[in-house]
This record gives C-alpha cells, structure tokens and sequence, in this order.
C-alpha cells in the first residue's frame, strides 16, 4: 500500500471552534489549503508548538472532519508550513527538534522565522549585501538618552515581532521637551515629555528593547503614507516568483510606517504614475531586482526557505527604501484582499514546492539506503 505523504501546518490558537477564527484571520485560508492538499493525495494537519509530544513523537493534531475541525492524535508529518506571527523561544526548540529527530522537511527553516522576528538582526543580515545597504534604514538599538534626543525626528518601534501589536512611535523635538506620538492601528496619541530619561522607560515598558531609525517622509496619496509589499515564494522548479506585489496606505498624517493592504499593485498603476510621472517603470524594475536580492540572500542565510515578504518604503522623492521582512504579513495581506485568484495562487505555490521537498527527501533516502 501506497503511503500517503502528510502536510502540517503550524500555527497559533487563537479562538474556538465555534468562532471561525480557531487559527486566527487566516483560519478560511488554511481550511481552503488543507481541502486542496487532500484533494493532491495529502494527508494535512494542523497544529501549535505546544501540541507536539516528544516523547510519544506524536501530535494532538486538528484535521478537517465532517461537520469542521475535529481533534485526533496524528503522527510527525512530512513537510511542515510554518506560520507563527511571533515564535517564542519554546517554539523554536519545537521547531528545531521536528527538523532533527523528527526529519521533518520545512519550507521555511526555523532559523527564517528567528531572522525576522527580530528586525535588527534582519537588518544585520541584510546590510551585508551591497546592493541592499544603500536602501535600508541606519537602525540602532536604543540604549541610552542619545538616541532620543536628536536634533531630528526618529521613528521608534519594538525590535521583536512579539511585540509589534503595540504600534511604533515617532519623537521629534519641541523646543526645550520631546514630542512622542504614538500610532496604533488607527489611534494616535501624543505627549510632551521634558526628561528623556522619562520617555526611555515609557519606551521600554511599552515596546521592550526599542530600535530607531532618522525619519524619512514617505510618498502620501494625498495625506496618506504609501508602502509597498511583495510576496515572494519557490515554485516547483525552486526558482523564486513575485507572486503578489500590494499597494498600502496608512492613517491620514500617519508618521510611523504601518499601512493597510488597498490593492495589487499594478492594478492602481494608473494612481502611482499621476504621483509619480516618468518615475513608475523604474519604480517597479527596481522593486523586484531589490525583492529578488533580499530572499535569495535570506534563503542562503537561513539554509533554505519558500516563502517572504519583502516591505518597501517610497519617500517623497520617489527613492525607494527597503523597511521590514517577514514570513507571515504577505499572506495576510493577500486574504484582506479578497481575491480568490491570488490566494489560489499562492497556495499552488505552497503545495508545489512542498511536494518538490517531499521528492529531495524520499531521493536522500533512496540514496542513503543503497550506501548502506
């Protein structure tokens, strides 16, 4: 009897089963996934960190049943899809213990996931490769009152994914006093503050360690900030396709860089090229030649991934800065988008170059048999 390989799908609980957001926002995607990878001959799971059982080298899995999701003991899957907004230190040891004792094959090792939950670290990384150190953000960590009392304003954020829920904020100075205006989501709030030494704890207890960067006025769609994101992924053939490049928007006046995915890029091409007369073209040969650049240097980096999501900043001038990665935003950005097409495109993708990992692995086997 044939064996039937198995897909798992990490991720974090995060509501009931009677809320439709067992796993989240991104809860339909994944039902959608595991339904067309079972259709494909695959056996999917679904599961948190904390579900694996090592010592039994089993999993308290959720699978799709009858009437929904449904609880069952499963064994160690074949391939894993990693998708944690925020991996802790546990679930990077769980992480690491299914990749070692478990031969399990990941489209994103591990070690991506550790890369780009901490932005200063990504932008390490990144600043190694020339092409990228001319567009990335002088990124400091914040260790003292010098860093917030300069004679221009900064943007200041978490370092670390875990806490990038809170917002970023930006501090400018204001005569004798630090102005520090905080953006969440759609809320803003601002305060004076004349010790810097008082805004260095607000700053540390809100966001924990703090990184900050010279603030840098972006290109606005009338008062808006815009950004730009693209989603990068391996095909079957392992070469790496721009799967979806998104426009975003910020809050009216925002000055923190946090937007909202409005569209596909090309699709508003007709709204840049107004912004940006004679610019457009460049814009866009540029965006992927960086794009390109920054996953096959993380993927070499981190030993092996499928899939990133590469940020972009346009400033009022029209240059082009490189401003986050990650392994989870792009995807949840294409689900806002409510654009059945590049959701299926994506997780065509996914399972494709699942399935090329699935055949390296069974041909390492192969060979470690007859060497044997």
């Amino acid at each position: 009897m044939e064996r039937v390989p198995s897909l798992g799908i990490i991720v974090t609980h995060s509501g009931s089963t009677d809320s439709g957001t067992l796993f989240g926002l991104l809860t339909p995607y994944y039902r959608q996934l595991v339904e067309r990878a079972t259709a494909l001959g695959w056996r999917c799971i679904v599961f948190a960190p904390r579900d694996v059982l090592r010592q039994r080298r089993t999993i308290w899995s959720w699978v799709r049943g009858k009437t929904g999701w449904e609880r069952q003991f499963s064994d160690l899957p074949d391939v894993v899809y990693t998708r944690l907004d925020a991996p802790l230190p546990d679930d990077m040891a769980i992480l690491r213990w299914l990749r070692s004792d478990g031969d399990v094959s990941f489209l994103n090792q591990p070690e991506v996931d550790e890369i780009t939950a901490d932005r200063w670290r990504a932008i390490q990384v990144l600043q190694s490769h020339p092409t990228l150190s001319t567009v990335l953000p002088d990124v400091a960590l914040l260790r003292d009152e010098l860093g917030v009392t300069q004679t221009h304003a900064v943007v200041v954020a978490p370092r670390y994914s875990i806490k990038r829920q809170v917002g970023a904020g930006y501090i400018c100075p204001d005569g004798e006093s630090l102005l520090l205006r905080l953006e969440e989501s759609a809320r803003a709030t601002t305060r004076s503050y004349q010790s810097a030494r008082e805004l260095l704890e607000q700053l540390s207890v809100r966001f924990g360690e703090v990184i900050v960067e010279p603030y840098v006025e972006p290109l606005r769609l009338e008062t808006c900030p815009l950004l730009i994101r693209a989603l990068w992924q391996r095909d079957r053939t392992r070469q790496w396709q721009e799967t979806a490049v998104m426009l975003l928007l910020g809050q009216a006046g925002s000055v923190t860089y946090q937007a909202t995915v409005v569209g596909l890029l090309d699709r508003l091409a007709s709204t840049l090229r107004q912004v940006l007369p004679h610019r457009y073209d460049a814009l866009r040969y540029q965006l992927t030649n960086l794009g390109r650049v920054t996953v096959e240097l993380l993927n070499q980096r981190a030993h092996g991934m499928s899939e990133l999501t590469v940020d972009f900043i346009v400033t009022k001038v029209g240059d082009v800065h490189l401003h986050t990665v990650s392994t989870t935003s792009g995807l949840a950005s294409v689900w806002k988008l409510a654009t059945p097409t590049v959701a299926q495109t994506v997780s065509s993708h996914t399972l494709a170059y699942a399935s090329t990992l699935l055949e390296a692995a069974a041909s390492f086997s192969e060979l470690t048999a007859s060497a044997v």
